[in-house]
């Protein structure tokens, strides 16, 4: 897959979050690196590719940096596991590193588990957690970790994404087609890399756009939705709840901001002050981030805005 083959290696190849990203090259530079980070952030912004180059970078490698998805091992065995061969000493590095990928869907027994070995951390390992639902954490877990909160990308930095792609591929690059896939992307550069990489297999432009205009599986669903929050019909919200629980996705906020963009497009479109108006207050509504409440929080948020 192009956008596993595109991975950034180092910190001077990953494009966005600069603030982020400086801070981490000055503490891994001045050795002063936590041994417990939280990278969160939405889906595909990053958060595991930095883990794996803060790591290496600390000197972590090979058979001493270990990655667990909490999707597929979220129970005690597995924290067990980590417990026991934490204080153990590197085989072939000079580091350890535990990068646990969603780690919000360990269980709660889980989390506590590993409160001990994050607390007391030996001098030689260190333990990267990526969410994209950080409040599912336990406010200990956390507490126990430095936090890093990652963004979408910028328009600028995705444009450099499909540059890169588009010259690993040996293919053109359509103003078009580079504007649908920013708009179908929501900032997310894996999204981007494999819409490029679909497209560059069709032989027209034509086929391109209308690939990237349907979207992957789930994306009609939030589409639909998209629809029916900027309508504001009276029986709006029971629509929307009707088609929240199809929504093919854990990741609320690139829900929220295809929501915006949605909407975004309807007020630039729209003529009569009124309806502006109306999209305008929307697009407050849906303004906050979800990192703190979920989908719980996006909810509500869609049940201010068919109001509206």
């Amino acid at each position: 897959m192009l956008y596993q083959t595109l991975r950034p290696k180092g910190f001077s190849e990953f494009l966005g979050n600069k603030a982020v990203v400086g801070s981490l090259v000055e503490l891994t530079r001045d050795s002063r690196c936590p041994h417990a980070i939280l990278f969160q952030g939405p889906s595909g912004c990053g958060k595991t590719t930095l883990a794996r180059i803060v790591a290496t970078t600390l000197g972590a490698g090979g058979v001493d940096l270990v990655e667990y998805n909490a999707a597929n091992l979220r129970g005690i065995d597995t924290v067990r596991e980590i417990t026991l061969r934490a204080p153990l000493s590197p085989l072939v590095s000079t580091a350890k590193g535990y990068i646990l990928d969603e780690c919000h869907q360990f269980t709660p027994a889980a989390q506590e588990a590993l409160l001990k070995v994050v607390e007391e951390t030996p001098p030689h390992t260190y333990f990267f957690f990526c969410s994209t639902e950080p409040h599912k954490l336990t406010t200990t877990l956390r507490n126990r970790c430095t936090i890093f909160e990652l963004s979408s990308l910028r328009d600028k930095d995705m444009r450099e994404v499909l540059k890169r792609g588009a010259s690993h591929l040996k293919v053109p690059l359509e103003e078009k087609l580079i504007q649908m896939i920013l708009e179908a992307a929501a900032g997310c550069p894996r999204r981007a890399l494999v819409l490029l990489e679909q497209c560059s297999s069709l032989g027209s432009l034509e086929d391109c756009l209308e690939l990237v205009s349907l979207g992957a599986p789930g994306e009609r669903e939030i589409l639909e939705l998209c629809r029916e929050v900027a309508a504001g019909r009276a029986n709006s919200w029971k629509e929307v709840i009707t088609i929240f629980p199809r929504l093919n996705t854990s990741d609320p906020e690139l829900i929220r901001k295809a929501l915006l963009g949605y909407l975004q497009q309807c007020l630039l479109t729209s003529s009569d002050p009124g309806e502006a108006l109306r999209y305008s207050d929307k697009i407050r509504i849906l303004s906050d981030d979800t990192f703190a409440g979920g989908k719980a929080k996006l909810l509500s948020m869609l049940f201010e805005s068919s109001f509206i």
